[in-house]
């Protein structure tokens, strides 16, 4: 496993979401945490 394939496998079945409410003009959902990861220690 690479060191990204944690993110594409953490985002598999939110991206879709995550698109629709980008679209849409807004976001109501938690995806944010895993299209965008946070920084360590930061949470």
């Amino acid at each position: 496993m690479s060191r990204l394939d944690r993110f594409v496998q953490a985002q598999q079945g939110h991206y879709e979401q995550a698109l629709a409410e980008l679209r849409a003009g807004h976001k109501t959902s938690h995806w944010i945490w895993f299209v965008l990861p946070q920084l360590q220690g930061l949470g």
